[in-house]
């Protein structure tokens, strides 16, 4: 039976996506009912985003070049979940996204201007800023984000088929969410995982190609720790 997806999904209808006529995952059956269940929560959660975003930028848009730090403070941590949720939510927004990161921008700039005079709070925010850039690269990726919220669609017992079911490139960002002690764990299971599958379809080609990139990063960090020691 044929499904028919989304073009842009969200956090519920891409795991449901990925599972579909992927041995990774088990003998699973799907209709076409189950991914209209699965839009049904994202566009319920689509609309939530949009509207918390609305009334974000009302508040935003209502303040002027006199705010006090506190009210931004209050406010950054505010935009950057909407950042974060613009990020899993159906439609991939990009133009949202920009809005959210030029605010966020122009927030952090107006707060180093007005800590100038201390040294180690202008360091902390430059800190900050670093972090918040590389955990915005990591975001770009659908998988990712689905991934790193808190009520993520992804059970733990599905994120090994997971990783080995996606492109090369999000299966190298996404080794940098974990410790050296979780990579190998990671590594050994999809090693026991593929060692009991003799099938050679594409699904487990492209799973045993994805876990020879695991490998190599997890031994490139491994060599990195004995260097460092």
């Amino acid at each position: 039976m044929n499904l028919f997806f989304s073009d842009k999904p969200g956090s519920h209808e891409r795991p449901l996506r990925r599972k579909v006529n992927n041995p990774l995952f088990g003998d699973l059956v799907f209709t076409q009912q189950d991914v209209l269940d699965a839009r049904a929560l994202d566009e319920a959660e689509h609309k939530a985003f949009l509207d918390t975003f609305h009334a974000i930028g009302r508040e935003a848009a209502g303040l002027n070049e006199h705010v006090e730090a506190e009210v931004l403070i209050e406010l950054k941590p505010r935009l950057e979940n909407s950042y974060e949720q613009s990020c899993y939510v159906m439609g991939n927004p990009q133009d949202i996204r920009d809005g959210l990161a030029k605010l966020i921008d122009s927030i952090m700039n107006a707060l180093l201007g007005s800590s100038r005079q201390d040294e180690d709070a202008t360091r902390k925010l430059l800190e900050e800023k670093s972090a918040r850039e590389v955990h915005f690269e990591l975001l770009a990726f659908p998988l990712i984000a689905d991934l790193i919220r808190k009520d993520s669609p992804i059970q733990s017992d599905e994120l090994i088929p997971t990783l080995l079911s996606e492109q090369d490139k999000v299966v190298i960002a996404a080794t940098r969410l974990f410790t050296a002690e979780q990579l190998a764990f990671i590594c050994e299971t999809g090693e026991r995982m593929l060692a009991d599958v003799h099938s050679d379809n594409e699904c487990i080609r492209h799973a045993r190609e994805s876990l020879q990139l695991l490998l190599t990063v997890r031994d490139q960090q491994q060599a990195d720790a004995v260097s460092a020691s």
